[in-house]
């Protein structure tokens, strides 16, 4: 949210909820060219768009996040509804929803569980944009929840294949879908035409930094809506994956723990030229737990809220670095996504002002953005949240709010950035209310503290043990066996997980097999990581393919 006020008030709980992980192959109806067009249509009324524009506009005149979409209820059971299709391997469930006119469409089930050997594909009705398969790697197994990406149609199918061996029923309630109406399809014109694509050459300084910048989809009571957020490294250098965004970004009144489950954050959404208006390719992961929230930014704090993303990034990003000195930094940048729109960066050259924000305390950096060689970078609602970082590349503050626009004269283009060093101990001295016990668990007392890359890729599952699993041929061409040591009385998952730490092939082995023959005419070569989990046991080996 862009602001100039700040009038709500949050509340702070603490939840547990999950993240987004994916095996990236196609639905099992595609095998067998199943026809969508054969598959009974479920209509959802389309909202009272008049009704929609007469709330967006009393929203936004308090200066509340602006929304793209609104949620509608569905409540069915998935089973209760879907269309069967009975096949060697397994069932197929199948249910087709249209939302009409819809610019995207968003799932939120409030009840979710999926069995290993289940997989759960999302897709638009022309089989352009699939998401999935999602597995028994999704469950969350104390909230039940879960919730996806957009689609980017009016009409798109929920599917669910059930193995013929695995008698445990899936569970996957429709609890809601979002109807998303503005900022998604168009996202060329969701922010002013003066904004700066990231990847312009005002940002080849900084290309460590964006990696670390991300966009949240936010669920809240009226529906969902955009803020930024930064990924943040701390002082025990343990990839915890902490998101820092603003307060006023979480204006939910919900009471139940699993508000922050439903959230969605979108790495690498950004266009790769700097003249482009899309994402053509982004990584998203969904849930997270509250750490640390300024309950008191309404009237006198810096509005700051502080996330742990449920699962660790292993594609290839930036755990920025901090700092919470006081001296104010003389340039730098912010990176961020206004309306939700491709990564953006804005550009100042003249020393930050420490500021007052609506109280009396010295809680903000006052910035004054200036124009670059590709335009005049500014923030916008959806950029709330997100990072101010010095010339050195390290986050000094968090954007509440401010007058900068497209639109304003150059003098006016200036926005308000919560201090890391007000954020730091502050607000309050219980450990949810600082940034402290979080960023500095180590009690270093650190000032600063330089951003990290870590290792990216699949080596952040890899953990070599040679006596329990054997791949052969390796190198590989054209087929490679798997072979496990022993009987295993549990069934066994194979993963196979390519170099950006993506599972591109996965496979149950049932109780007491101990050996399969994978075919890899349709891998690429390179090297890839075989993964076996059974029980709570796990073994890994590097795999090498060469079909040349």
């Amino acid at each position: 949210m862009k602001k100039t006020l700040i009038l709500m008030s949050c509340i702070l709980f603490t939840v547990v909820s999950f993240g987004q992980l994916r095996v990236e192959r196609q639905p099992r109806s595609f095998d067998i060219k199943t026809k969508v067009e054969t598959i009974p249509i479920i209509n959802i009324q389309k909202p009272d768009m008049q009704k929609i524009e007469k709330e967006d506009l009393e929203a936004e005149s308090m200066f509340k996040i602006r929304r793209f979409g609104v949620n509608l209820p569905v409540h069915s059971d998935l089973f209760n509804i879907s269309t069967q299709i009975k096949t060697a391997e397994g069932t197929i469930y199948i249910a087709r929803f249209v939302a009409e006119d819809a610019e995207a469409i968003t799932l939120y089930s409030d009840k979710l569980f999926i069995p290993e050997g289940g997989e759960l594909y999302l897709y638009t009705s022309d089989k352009a944009q699939v998401i999935g398969a999602f597995t028994s790697l999704n469950n969350n197994l104390e909230e039940k929840t879960f919730a996806t990406e957009l689609l980017f149609s009016d009409n798109i199918v929920i599917e669910y294949f059930q193995p013929e061996w695995q008698k445990e029923q899936a569970i996957i309630e429709v609890s809601e879908l979002c109807y998303a109406y503005r900022d998604v399809s168009d996202l060329n014109k969701a922010s002013g035409s003066c904004n700066v694509n990231v990847n312009c050459s005002e940002g080849d300084n900084w290309r460590q930094q964006q990696k670390g910048v991300c966009r949240i989809q936010l669920k809240f009571n009226s529906g969902t809506g955009w803020c930024s957020g930064t990924l943040m490294n701390n002082t025990s250098q343990d990839k915890k994956p902490y998101i820092l965004t603003a307060a006023h970004c979480v204006e939910s009144l919900s009471l139940t723990s699993s508000y922050f489950s439903y959230f969605v954050f979108y790495f690498d959404y950004e266009s790769a030229s700097c003249t482009g208006s899309s994402s053509t390719s982004y990584t998203t992961l969904t849930g997270c737990s509250l750490k640390a929230l300024d309950t008191s930014y309404s009237d006198k704090g810096s509005d700051f809220c502080l996330l742990l993303m449920h699962n660790t990034p292993t594609f290839n990003t930036y755990w920025c670095g901090w700092s919470r000195e006081t001296t104010a930094s003389q340039n730098g940048v912010g990176i961020h996504h206004p309306n939700g729109d491709i990564k953006k960066i804005s550009t100042y050259n003249t020393a930050l002002v420490s500021d007052t924000y609506q109280i009396n305390a010295q809680t903000h950096w006052k910035v004054l953005w200036k124009q670059t060689t590709n335009g005049y970078g500014v923030t916008e609602q959806g950029s709330s949240g997100s990072a101010l970082f010095n010339s050195n590349g390290l986050v000094v503050g968090t954007l509440s709010g401010g007058y900068s626009a497209c639109t304003v004269s150059n003098s006016q283009k200036t926005d308000w950035y919560g201090k890391m060093s007000y954020h730091w101990t502050s607000n309050g001295n219980a450990d949810n209310l600082q940034l402290k016990p979080w960023l500095d668990p180590a009690n270093t007392g650190a000032t600063t503290l330089n951003g990290n890359s870590f290792s990216a890729g699949f080596d952040t599952y890899y953990s070599d043990n040679s006596n329990s699993l054997f791949l052969y041929p390796n190198p590989a061409s054209q087929e490679v066996t798997i072979n496990l040591v022993s009987d295993s009385k549990e069934y066994a998952l194979i993963n196979i997980i390519n170099s950006q730490g993506k599972i591109v092939y996965t496979q149950f082995l049932q109780s007491n097999q101990i050996c399969t023959k994978i075919s890899l005419t349709n891998f690429t070569d390179g090297l890839y990581l075989v993964q076996i989990i059974s029980g709570n046991k796990r073994a890994t080996k590097k795999l090498i393919v060469n079909n040349k």
